[in-house]
C-alpha cells in the first residue's frame, strides 16, 4: 500500500512539475506597459469611429467651426486612469469640398460606473 502511495505522488508531483515549467502555447503574450502606445489596427471599428465623431463634433461646440466627419485615418491608444486615443481624422470644413486631416487627442474614463469622455486636443494636421 505505501508502495501505490508513493508511485500516485511521484507521478502527480511530476505532472504539476511539467504544468508549470512548460510555457503554454494559448498563454496570451504579455500586455503593453502601463502607459505605452499601442498602434489601433483596425480604426474602421465602431468603438474607433465613435471616439472620432464625438471629437470633431465636440470641437466644433468649443469653436463654433461646422467640420463634417468623413473617417478616421490612423490612431493609437495609450492605457491611462482610462484610455487616451490619439486619432488622425479627416474631415470637411463646412462651406467647402475639400477635405482635411485633424489630430485628436480624447481620454474615455469610466467613472461612478458611467462613461466619461473628454477631448483634450484638436488641431490641424496629423502630429501628435
Amino acid at each position: 500500500m505505501a508502495l501505490k502511495s508513493h508511485s500516485f505522488l511521484f507521478i502527480l508531483l511530476s505532472i504539476l512539475v511539467v504544468l508549470f515549467l512548460v510555457p503554454s502555447e494559448a498563454s496570451p503574450p504579455p500586455s503593453a506597459p502601463l502607459g505605452d502606445w499601442q498602434v489601433i489596427e483596425n480604426v474602421n471599428a465602431t468603438a474607433v469611429v465613435k471616439i472620432g465623431k464625438f471629437a470633431v463634433k465636440e470641437h466644433n461646440e468649443q469653436t463654433s467651426e461646422s467640420l463634417r466627419f468623413v473617417y478616421v485615418v490612423e490612431g493609437e491608444m495609450q492605457v491611462v486612469s482610462g484610455m487616451k486615443y490619439w486619432l488622425v481624422i479627416t474631415a470637411i470644413r463646412g462651406g467647402t469640398s475639400s477635405p482635411g486631416n485633424y489630430s485628436a487627442v480624447v481620454l474615455s474614463q469610466l467613472r461612478q460606473k458611467q462613461n466619461s469622455t473628454q477631448l483634450l486636443s484638436f488641431k490641424p494636421g496629423s502630429s501628435r
